[in-house]
């Protein structure tokens, strides 16, 4: 990528290892001042001191642990209020760990709380599958996995329109359904 970033600020976090770090050097070698975010001072000096700087940039680090939000704002905030600018942020940090481990999401509807008239068969599968949810949350709980429901609310979909006999400005396409 051929861009000047030459006095452009750039927080990047989870930047001692992985993509942050491949993120940060690549921004600083366009010329873009760097603050370096991350939870382990040693790695974060080590990078500071790695990352190019030939058009003079001002590279920084701020040490936050982003599994405690409210030290990460306390820092983030001290940071801000020393008259540190960010042009761009890029939000980024470690994976989870391996093994058995993850995230059940099931969009389902607000017809779980209210029935929707006329959609009987879907208002009872969506009741099924939030309770068969709610079952399954306890049953994977010790495994590190974590069952959630989504019940968005009205969206402008073809699928919405046509339910309701309403012609929608420009609804959102949907596919598969």
């Amino acid at each position: 990528m051929n861009m000047n970033l030459t006095g452009k600020e750039r927080f990047v976090c989870g930047s001692t290892q992985g993509i942050g770090l491949a993120i940060a050097n690549e921004l600083a070698s366009m010329g873009a001042s760097v603050t370096l975010v991350a939870r382990n001072e040693a790695a974060l000096m080590a990078v500071r001191s790695s990352l190019p700087d030939d058009n003079g940039q001002q590279h920084d680090y701020l040490v936050a642990d982003f599994a405690d939000p409210d030290g990460l704002l306390k820092a983030v905030t001290t940071y801000l209020h020393k008259g540190q600018s960010v042009h761009i942020l890029v939000n980024n940090t470690g994976g989870p760990p391996g093994g058995k481990f993850g995230r059940i999401i099931n969009i389902i509807s607000t017809s779980v709380k209210q029935p929707l008239k006329g959609l009987g068969v879907s208002n009872t599968i969506r009741a099924a599958v939030a309770n068969w949810s709610k079952t399954l949350a306890g049953e994977v709980a010790p495994f590190g996995i974590t069952v959630n429901n989504v019940l968005p609310g009205a969206t402008n979909t073809l699928r919405l329109s046509t339910l309701l006999n309403v012609k929608s400005e420009k609804p959102v396409k949907t596919y598969g359904y």
